[in-house]
């Protein structure tokens, strides 16, 4: 057996492994709004429903709607009314949907790990760096 914990210290360490855990999956969440065109989308739109979102990107409307109430409760939207309308915090547009920024591009190899998560919850979208290089030079 192991010795006994101390209450407060194992609260602490559970907040902190629990918000490293959380901050992770943003990651991922964030790899997918960029890969997919959500953020640009709704940064150009403005407010939108699931349903508007995910007919302008060709995404599943279910997954677009978990993916856009993730991104509110990680604080990078905020969202209202009835029927929910979603619509990215103004300090987030920049950073997430301007393509001319490149000091917070997502690079190759971390890309290449959200391409398993889009080929099964998206698959009639491309899916890999280079196919969306292609696309926009055609």
């Amino acid at each position: 057996m192991s010795e006994p914990v101390d209450q407060a210290a194992l609260e602490q360490f559970m907040g902190q492994l629990i918000g490293t855990m959380t901050g992770g999956m943003m990651c991922f969440s964030i790899l997918l709004g960029d890969e997919l065109g959500l953020y640009k989308v709704l940064a150009e739109a403005g407010q939108m429903t699931a349903e508007e979102l995910a007919g302008k990107t060709g995404c599943n409307a279910r997954l677009t709607q978990e993916w856009l109430d993730s991104q509110v409760a990680g604080g990078i939207m905020t969202c209202d009314g009835d029927p929910v309308r979603y619509e990215l915090r103004p300090e987030a547009v920049w950073p997430l949907a301007d393509e001319t920024l490149t000091m917070l591009a997502p690079g190759d190899r971390a890309r290449k790990g959200t391409d398993f998560w889009i080929r099964i919850a998206w698959p009639n979208r491309l899916t890999s760096n280079s196919d969306r290089h292609a696309a926009r030079e055609v």
